[in-house]
């Protein structure tokens, strides 16, 4: 009941917290009101529907060879689409409306970080203490980029499920852990460093408890890999490209694998391209790109901080998810990622209540903030880059 009562409450001052700037932003004049005949009444489920949201909305109405078909939503996993197509059908009479579809997805997205918050509470107060279990909640849900746990996207219904998987895999409870990392694998490829992390943790707790393996257990593990071997299958019956998530990702943001060094050159060098501070995009552009860096920096010390701790499985899921946004043309989205990376929350917390000093605090609380708000003001306007 604590866990349920201290995570909700974290969840709705924060989601309430981004209406309120959402708010202010319409009445600055930042909204362009992409869905203008929707009724009054479901502002705030449409509101940050931006960006890949639209990917998601076409998808949960037409699937991904609908009439408006575009080859780059085989990017986005299927899981969050048809759960929110799932639920449009349940509240309609006949065919949705594309505000029904919005208040769906939105009521999925919210419904995720819910379960999400509760969940890391659980997790954190069980590992590290009370405390640190509400520090880590707000560290998630009120974070620079933690506008994409309030708007339509998968990061919350991933985050539900993933901490969903640890937690029952910390009880010993394998088949509900497989059973929810499915669910993740199903809704984002990072279900697979998901996996690769239980697995590891399965194999530690094994040997440091001596307990006996079972081919069910094995078997659950592998549900979550059989998640996306579906999802890849499905796109080859349909496209007859094995590769063919790959190719979308390269088609939409020009992703594909190079080495580190590569990478960071790539990225270091496309700041520099933006060089109009008159440009309200390009200054965007620059402020993401330079983001994208100091949180690749902090994906390194996370990874290093979980191995000098030898949370091994911890650090397999962290530094799988950095790998590969490591060796990506570009650093793109590792903001966004990070959200995802639930270890890494934990691990905040505990550094921010070592440090006792007010002034620390304070300025991690401002700066967090005023990120916060460049990053909605940067979605309402359209702007949206990272």
């Amino acid at each position: 009941m604590t866990a349920t009562r201290r995570g909700l409450s974290i969840w709705a001052v924060t989601t309430a917290a981004y209406l309120v700037l959402g708010a202010i932003g319409q009445a600055l004049g930042l909204d362009r009101h992409r869905y203008p005949t929707s009724p009054a009444a479901s502002w705030p489920f449409r509101l940050f529907a931006r960006g890949d949201a639209g990917h998601f909305l076409e998808v949960a109405r037409h699937g991904y060879f609908g009439p408006h078909h575009d080859p780059v939503q085989m990017a986005f996993f299927p899981g969050y689409p048809l759960a929110g197509r799932g639920l449009a059908h349940l509240f309609s009479v006949g065919p949705p409306s594309v505000t029904t579809y919005l208040v769906a997805l939105s009521l999925v997205s919210w419904l995720g970080t819910a379960t999400a918050a509760i969940l890391l509470w659980r997790l954190t107060a069980d590992q590290v203490g009370e405390p640190a279990a509400s520090v880590a909640v707000v560290v998630l849900l009120a974070g620079p980029y933690s506008i994409f746990l309030v708007s339509s996207y998968s990061e919350g219904p991933f985050l539900a499920a993933a901490l969903g998987a640890w937690v029952a895999a910390k009880a010993d409870r394998w088949a509900i852990a497989s059973a929810c990392a499915a669910m993740a694998a199903f809704t984002r490829i990072s279900g697979l460093f998901l996996a690769c992390g239980l697995v590891v943790l399965f194999v530690h707790s094994r040997a440091t408890q001596r307990k006996s393996w079972q081919a069910t257990h094995v078997a659950a593990l592998s549900a979550p890999f059989l998640a996306v071997v579906g999802y890849f299958t499905w796109l080859h019956h349909n496209t007859g490209d094995w590769l063919a998530w790959f190719h979308a990702e390269r088609l939409g943001w020009g992703r594909h694998a190079v080495t580190p060094v590569r990478a960071f050159t790539h990225s270091v060098r496309r700041i520099l391209t933006y060089h109009d501070p008159d440009d309200w995009q390009l200054a965007a552009l620059r402020f993401q790109g330079t983001m994208e860096i100091l949180f690749a920096a902090a994906f390194i010390a996370a990874c290093v901080a979980l191995l000098r701790r030898r949370e091994w499985a911890e650090a397999t899921y962290v530094g799988f998810t950095a790998a590969s946004l490591l060796t990506s043309a570009y650093y793109l989205s590792l903001p966004r990622n990070m959200l995802t990376c639930f270890p890494v929350a934990m691990l905040s917390a505990q550094w921010i209540l070592r440090h006792r000093e007010r002034k620390v605090r304070y300025t991690i609380a401002a700066g967090s903030v005023a990120i916060a708000m460049f990053n909605v003001s940067s979605i309402l306007s359209d702007h949206w880059s990272g």
